[in-house]
């Protein structure tokens, strides 16, 4: 049995099937969280504030301008990744 096989056959009714496609468009919605550089000018960069959960694909380094693509699915600049290092302060970067 392929795995499509079993997704269908743990779905009984419409409003199941429903649930189950919402649930996986969600899922498809949310952005991919990625340790981003600028591939210009190598700067990390880290979406803050409303970028932080705002669905986008394009980012913008604010260290040199440059507007790039990481990936075709939309995706946030985070300090850790997700399970790794989810706790505490990000680490402090000194000026200059």
């Amino acid at each position: 049995m392929s795995a499509i096989d079993n997704w269908r056959a743990g779905v009984r009714t419409e409003a199941e099937f429903r649930a189950r496609v919402a649930e996986l468009e969600a899922k498809l919605a949310a952005p991919i969280p990625m340790i981003l550089h600028c591939p210009e000018c190598s700067e990390r960069h880290i979406d803050e504030g409303e970028f932080a959960t705002r669905v986008h694909a394009t980012h913008a380094c604010q260290h040199c301008g440059t507007c790039w693509r990481p990936a075709i699915e939309p995706t946030v600049g985070v300090w850790f990744l997700p399970g790794l290092k989810n706790t505490g302060d990000p680490p402090r970067v000194p000026p200059g």
